[in-house]
């Protein structure tokens, strides 16, 4: 689907990560994930299968309205020509107040596909979306779908507070591969860096430690269970965590950090995995 997806928008070159990284060489990994960011924010256009609950399972294809809330006035069929001469049709729509939650959101390693990328194109199971870093005075619709300025990267992280709100985000998706918790958002970590200008250590900020630390696990479920190899004062340690985003404590911390320091798995990844810390 992908393939094709390319071919009909005449777009030469395709990445894969399961086909164009070499998924049981832990050094090829890491040299190509420490490019991730210029992979996704140079890239023409990402596609996210948001429809698709694995790679085996396709993206084209008729979908499932369901319960969207649409009116009559705001549903457009417009006619399409093929080369081929054959007749369709587009369907054009407005406002789409109830998309059910789609499996890609669920998965840890998109999302930083969805913040660095600057166009995107989601086929999701109820919709196609077009997502552009572009700023438009009002949004517009297509096939469901919205152009908007999105949630990107470039906006994020002003401020420290919105790199733990994503945090928060993340830390709810599922990572496959247990040790990939902190590799899995280190371009969007990288990114992030580039503005904050700051040391950072298995998910935390030096600049900002002691409000890093203001971590929790789920509520109500006990002990803690670790999921990650990273130091156990690191919200990379666990599942669903719950990062403190209010930092205004209306004084200062009555806390100082003489030291802290992480062993990196890989010297090259340096917003990848540790081995200790």
């Amino acid at each position: 689907d992908a393939v094709r997806t390319c071919r009909e928008l005449r777009i030469r070159y395709l990445w894969v990560d399961a086909l164009c990284i070499l998924q049981d060489d832990p050094i090829d990994c890491a040299q190509i994930i420490s490019s991730m960011p210029q992979i996704y924010s140079q890239a023409c256009i990402t596609i996210l299968a948001s429809r698709a609950w694995g790679s085996h399972i396709g993206f084209l294809g008729e979908r499932d309205l369901g319960d969207l809330l649409l009116r009559p006035d705001e549903i457009f069929k417009i006619g399409y020509i093929y080369p081929n001469g054959e007749l369709e049709s587009i369907i054009l729509y407005g406002l789409v107040l109830n998309i059910r939650p789609e499996p890609i959101e669920e998965r840890g390693w998109t999302l930083q596909e969805k913040l660095l990328s600057p166009r995107i194109l989601r086929y999701g199971p109820q919709a196609l979306l077009w997502v552009c870093k572009s700023s438009y005075p009002r949004s517009q619709y297509m096939d469901g779908g919205k152009v908007n300025s999105g949630r990107t990267i470039d906006s994020v992280p002003k401020e420290l507070k919105e790199w733990y709100e994503l945090v928060n985000e993340y830390s709810r998706r599922k990572v496959a591969v247990p040790g990939d918790r902190l590799v899995a958002v280190a371009a969007i970590a990288e990114e992030t860096g580039k503005i904050l200008r700051d040391r950072y250590l298995a998910g935390i900020w030096w600049g900002s430690m002691p409000e890093g630390l203001l971590w929790r696990g789920p509520s109500g479920s006990g002990e803690t269970a670790i999921v990650c190899i990273a130091p156990t004062w690191s919200w990379a340690l666990a599942d669903c965590v719950s990062c403190s985003t209010n930092h205004d404590t209306g004084g200062d911390f009555q806390v100082e950090v003489l030291k802290c320091e992480t062993q990196l798995k890989f010297s090259n990844l340096l917003f990848g995995a540790v081995e200790s810390g």
